[in-house]
């Protein structure tokens, strides 16, 4: 069971102003097993009101309303794209369904302050008469379509079966403009590669197409001139027949110059053909640049270069397996982030400089305008991987990761650090906040658990917004934030809600009370004083009052974080109070096997630590005093203070005195010290041996200047009070306790 400590409530009220923090409500979805349910994308509007786009299986609902239409019965992958009111209403939702294959969203983004666009793959189960199975439908947004209705639309004329949606809603849900893109090779003699005859094979129906390539689209985002940025799978090959080939068919390539050109068609029409300059690899990635409309396409690249001068040393076919995120400025720079698993050397396109970096696992890579490479934010490690790129309206950017687990087994063995700056981690997912200008780091923040830490999953938003950072964390061990300590469950991940301010300290978290998994897709949103999230949940998850049920498939969530605090601009405030170190202890004694215990008392109530100047006299365990030989030393005890509750405790010493069983302190018998008390001179008498040396000690430990004059000693120079004056003999070392008046 998961122990939740709420530190005073003093502690936390000196933090920050008084606030209002609670769930409102969540919701889940789930739907048939071995369908997954999840939340890839989510946008909010002046209102309040939150629009999400999913991937769900055809039987999903909220609150008992299915996404798909009962009568469409079909388990296949749903895209649903859907509108929940400020109380978590659902206002309306809108479905594209299909009986072949299943229907894929790829990214949501608001246009404007009343449109948003979202963009979805899905496979056309009929096309110019020929038929995957003799029961055929779509359910494209509202409107069910059948074989006996004809052409489905437009991308009919190409005789193809694979699409990718871009679609324009209004607030209301209602369609405004919709494009449909695919692709086509053209070969180095400029022809379409169309030499793909064959039959059906369920209908058996002769058929002759052109091969139309993927179009998967990673990433997608509208700059501040409505212009598209996409980044797309560029695994561009094309297989047709052939006679003469071994299982009677051949590759066509971009990599083996077969492939000259790159046909766009925009709603079954070519449109674009784009010539690439620099040669596609296995795994690379592309960036598109499209006018509205997809009238234009302005400019066009790939993201990694493999030409022959490295190709013939490195095998970059597996480089690039993750792409994050891609954002754009107000200027119109465009920020992607990426994983390309440290193959190093690799350069990136139209770059004469840039290259993927052999420290580091993964890139942020700032291109301008027109898609030439101008700067790179990487962090120097092989320990961990980016998650997303964040650039802020007052450009900067922020980049956050998390830990290489699986690579590492939880054990970092690298220092990670940042043009030089080493960052204090350990096993702890972390943002860097850094100029988007010169890239110098401003700051930088992680997420503090006693064993590790994840941010929730890839396809995630994090908010930057008022001065502080938010984030959805996994974590295991404790968690420790102003006013709350939580542990996770013995053997399973915790998740929650983190929040920083922009320096990097840690201003709150609330916990989601799961059990988490594979809990991934993590979305963020803040508006006003509401923080809304989404997510998927395997092992279920509790928001507030509300318990988001476990299941097999996944449970995808959304909920509503009410936190009035949020309405005023945060100002960092130290919620640390003082604390001091109170021990009263004499720690004179003759030498023998005794444990003495330490007593020392931090008036924090947190405990006190100590240790010994010359572990040959004594030595300190766990507050435990073992006395080894006659002599002295100096017993120092500790406060460290808390990360919110207390600051650390000023030391205080203390003269420790071990002497022969019998002789206190050989006071008594070696030594004799007068008057006391003493308005200013003492002094010191001796049986039969000379005086080596004298200190004098406060009542705090701390060491005063003086000396011994003849058989004087001199306290004129100091305040009246309690004093002890140590006397060292050649057999003997007294300690005498001094008052000057």
């Amino acid at each position: 069971m998961r122990k939740i400590l709420v530190l005073l409530s003093i502690i936390a009220a000196l933090y920050v102003p008084v606030r209002a923090q609670y769930f409102e409500w969540a919701d889940g979805f789930t739907g048939p097993q071995n369908r997954l349910n999840e939340i890839v994308g989510s946008v909010t509007d002046s209102e309040g009101n939150l629009y999400f786009l999913g991937s769900f299986s055809g039987h999903a609902n909220i609150n008992g309303i299915e996404f798909a239409s009962p009568q469409l019965n079909t388990a296949q992958i749903c895209t649903v794209l859907g509108k929940l009111s400020p109380s978590g209403e659902l206002l309306w939702h809108k479905t594209l369904a299909s009986s072949n294959y299943g229907c894929g969203p790829r990214g949501i983004v608001q246009t404007s302050d009343s449109t948003l666009m979202i963009a979805a793959s899905f496979m056309l189960p009929f096309n110019n008469g020929v038929t995957y199975s003799s029961r055929n439908f779509v359910y494209y947004f509202d409107t069910l379509l059948t074989e006996d209705d004809g052409y489905l639309m437009p991308t009919d004329s190409i005789y193809a079966y694979g699409v990718m949606a871009f679609v324009t809603f209004d607030l209301n849900g209602n369609k405004l403009e919709q494009h449909f893109l695919q692709m086509a090779y053209e070969d180095t003699l400029g022809h379409i590669i169309r030499e793909r005859v064959g039959e059906d094979p369920y209908t058996r129906i002769p058929y002759t197409r052109i091969y139309i390539g993927s179009f998967p689209v990673e990433r997608l985002t509208v700059d501040n001139q409505g212009n598209i940025i996409i980044v797309r799978q560029a695994n561009d090959q094309a297989i047709v027949l052939c006679d003469t080939c071994d299982g009677g068919s051949r590759i066509m390539t971009v990599r083996n110059g077969e492939i000259g050109a790159l046909k766009i068609l925009v709603n079954g029409t070519p449109r674009h053909t784009w010539y690439p300059t620099h040669r596609s690899d296995g795994r690379n990635f592309q960036i598109m640049k499209f006018s509205p409309g997809f009238e234009d396409l302005l400019s066009a690249i790939y993201i990694l270069d493999s030409t022959d001068a490295y190709t013939e040393t490195i095998d970059t076919s597996h480089v690039s397996k993750y792409f994050n995120s891609i954002e754009t400025d107000n200027e119109g720079y465009i920020y992607i982030d990426m994983v390309h698993l440290n193959y190093p050397s690799v350069p990136l396109s139209n770059s004469d400089t840039l290259r993927l970096s052999a420290t580091d696992m993964s890139c942020c890579v700032k291109y301008s305008p027109h898609l030439k490479p101008i700067m790179m934010y990487n962090i120097e490690s092989l320990d961990y991987y980016s998650d997303y790129s964040l650039i802020t309206p007052e450009g900067e950017l922020y980049r956050f990761c998390h830990p290489n687990w699986y690579e590492l087994n939880g054990q970092n063995s690298h220092v990670i650090s940042y043009r030089g700056d080493t960052l204090d981690l350990n096993n702890l997912a972390f943002w860097l906040r850094l100029d988007a200008t010169d890239g110098s780091m401003l700051a930088y923040g992680k997420a503090p658990a006693t064993v590790e830490t994840w941010f929730n999953g890839f396809h995630k938003r994090f908010v930057v917004a008022g001065n502080r950072v938010f984030g959805q964390i996994k974590y295991v061990g404790t968690v420790e934030a102003p006013g709350i300590t939580v542990q996770s469950e013995p053997g399973c991940w915790g998740m929650g809600l983190m929040q920083w301010d922009t320096e990097g300290h840690v201003i709150g978290f609330t916990d989601f009370a799961s059990r988490a998994g594979y809990d991934a897709n993590g979305q963020t949103h803040l508006v006003d004083s509401v923080v809304y999230m989404t997510g998927i949940v395997m092992a279920g998850a509790t928001f507030g009052a509300t318990q988001v049920e476990e299941s097999d498939n996944g449970t995808a969530f959304i909920a509503k974080y009410v936190d009035t605090s949020l309405m005023h601009p945060y100002v960092y405030s130290d919620p640390r109070q003082p604390q001091y170190i109170e021990w009263e202890q004499d720690l004179t004694f003759p030498l023998s096997d005794t444990l003495i215990e330490l007593t020392a008392t931090a008036t924090s109530g947190l405990p006190v630590g100590y240790s010994c100047d010359d572990t040959t006299v004594a030595r300190v365990t766990d507050g435990v005093l073992r006395l080894l030989r006659v002599g002295t030393a100096t017993v120092t005890a500790t406060q460290n203070g808390s990360t919110y509750g207390y600051y650390p405790a000023a030391p205080v010493t203390r003269l420790l005195t071990v002497h022969q069983e019998g002789i206190e302190g050989a006071a008594s018998v070696a030594c004799g010290v007068y008057p006391n008390p003493t308005q200013g001179d003492v002094y010191i008498s001796t049986t039969n041996e000379p005086v080596v040396s004298v200190s004098l000690y406060t009542t705090d430990g701390r060491q005063l200047s003086v000396r011994m004059q003849g058989n004087s000693v001199s306290l004129a120079p100091y305040p009246a009070g309690v004093y002890y004056l140590q006397v060292t003999t050649p057999t003997n070392t007294s300690r005498h306790k001094v008052t000057k008046q």
